[in-house]
């Protein structure tokens, strides 16, 4: 497709390439993929979010988790403030595969970027972390210290 636009002196763009780049992912030529985005870095053309997202959600679902986390670091090297949402699934597969350290360090490069993930990833974090919190019985006030909360009720 790329060589066939740019006979026809159509050079293709990033929206062009994260078209193409969906496709071979949503039909699980993730290796495909990797040639495209080398293609496209040698062409000159840099990745935008879209594309990382498309990339992470790519490899993840080829069940090749710390690729995506990879990419996840590359994002957060390179994006002021990149979404929250590009991380939440990432950051659950970790947890659940007992990657925690993982886990808690892009949890600390994002906190520095001001990007925090859904409830999700929490609850994911702390079942990995072998908690035995009980959701269903268990009230936000039961897990606050009374005695911190003496002062001022403010400050909890």
């Amino acid at each position: 497709m790329v060589a066939c636009m740019e006979e026809l002196r159509c050079k293709p763009n990033t929206i062009t390439y994260n078209t193409i780049l969906l496709a071979l992912c949503k039909v699980g030529e993730v290796s495909r993929s990797r040639e495209l985005v080398r293609e496209m870095r040698l062409q000159g053309i840099a990745p935008n979010l879209q594309t990382y997202n498309i990339m992470i959600g790519g490899v993840a679902s080829a069940g090749e988790i710390a690729e995506a986390y990879s990419l996840l670091k590359e994002v957060l090297d390179k994006c002021p403030r990149p979404p929250s949402f590009m991380f939440d699934e990432t950051l659950c597969e970790l947890c659940y595969k007992g990657m925690v350290s993982e886990v808690l360090e892009l949890l600390k490069q994002m906190a520095d970027k001001n990007v925090y993930p859904v409830a999700r990833v929490w609850e994911a974090l702390l079942l990995s972390s072998g908690s035995k919190l009980d959701f269903m019985n268990t009230s936000l006030i039961d897990l606050v210290d009374p005695v911190s909360c003496q002062n001022d009720f403010f400050d909890c």
